[in-house]
């Protein structure tokens, strides 16, 4: 294993591993993106590009990751609120997420599974689905009813009283690529 990133990711499950068993339901949720960038990085990065540039774009894609994760209940969050924020170019900003199926897209799946992992999460049966949906951003509930349902099947509020008789690794299960999940094993090795 030469790859630094890869390096990095294997280090980092190694741990999120050994520490599974004392994270709260929040943290674990709160370490998704953080995971998610550096398997992303490991799996896109381009073969062509030189490995400085490629090091460079990883870092810049995290940092502005870690942005969005940090303000993904501001319902200003959008492109043109990150280009300003971190006096990045749109054009930028668009190319680093381009892979990965634009920057609106990112930012709507997150807020999405957020929304999802509060409707789960018993401890939060208090508060209105209008309510979380508020405070992660979502302005159009219509849109928003009509996001979730497309991507996970119900409606939010059936996900709510259904959702939690599903087994959680099952649905999440329904939408995970397979295809990698031997080359991540290996990273034990």
């Amino acid at each position: 294993m030469n790859e630094p990133v890869a390096l990095m990711l294997r280090n980092h499950l190694l741990l999120m591993h050994e520490l599974s068993a004392s994270f709260t339901l929040r943290q674990a949720v709160s370490l998704n993106p953080a995971s998610l960038a550096l398997i992303a990085a490991c799996l896109n990065a381009p073969e062509e590009v030189p490995r400085e540039s490629s090091g460079m774009r990883v870092a810049k894609l995290v940092a502005i990751r870690r942005f969005i994760v940090q303000n993904l209940n501001n319902p200003g969050l959008s492109p043109e609120f990150i280009v300003r924020s971190l006096g990045i170019s749109r054009s930028k900003l668009y190319k680093l997420f381009e892979e990965i199926g634009g920057v609106a897209s990112f930012i709507r799946d997150l807020r999405l599974r957020q929304v999802r992992m509060i409707l789960a999460d018993p401890t939060q049966d208090h508060k209105q689905l209008k309510e979380v949906c508020k405070e992660l951003g979502f302005s159009n509930d219509s849109a928003f009813s009509r996001r979730f349902k497309q991507r996970y099947g119900m409606s939010a509020s059936d996900y709510r009283r259904d959702g939690r008789n599903l087994s959680l690794n099952t649905s999440i299960a329904d939408s995970v690529d397979r295809r990698w999940e031997d080359w991540i094993r290996t990273l034990s090795d």
